[in-house]
């Protein structure tokens, strides 16, 4: 899962006590690219993190690191519509954070921070944000 610790995920989450929880990491090299977005994946060394809870997807982490420097293009004007801006507390000086804005599973953060690109997509993607940042400060 990158570093990222799975307990302050799943606190992040407020998944209930007693709940069957499984965080679930996959390398883009594990495999052969089956698809462009694959391959672009593998390309790019991204790697991902889906969060289960009793069965059922919740939550995805994809995370690239050394895109930091182009998180920037995401919150340009051209490409800002669906975005907002959010400000993660405690968040050391160079992170950058947007948000949809959505709730549930059609909640979307891009979190920046030195140089890497955190993609968090599902239920509770902000609070998973500022778990991030919890643990990288």
């Amino acid at each position: 899962n990158g570093g990222l610790d799975g307990p302050g995920i799943l606190d992040a989450l407020d998944v209930p006590e007693g709940s069957a929880a499984e965080l679930v990491a996959s390398e883009p090299d594990a495999a052969a690219p089956g698809s462009f977005e694959e391959a672009v994946d593998a390309a790019a060394r991204t790697f991902t993190c889906d969060v289960q809870v009793d069965g059922r997807p919740v939550l995805t982490i994809t995370t690239a690191r050394g895109f930091g420097p182009l998180f920037d293009r995401l919150s340009a004007a051209d490409a800002n519509a669906a975005f907002m801006p959010f400000e993660p507390a405690d968040a050391p000086a160079d992170a950058r954070a947007l948000t949809n804005g959505a709730d549930g599973r059609a909640a979307v953060a891009f979190l920046a921070i030195a140089d890497s690109v955190y993609a968090i997509q599902g239920a509770g993607a902000p609070a998973v944000a500022q778990a991030i940042v919890a643990q990288t400060s």
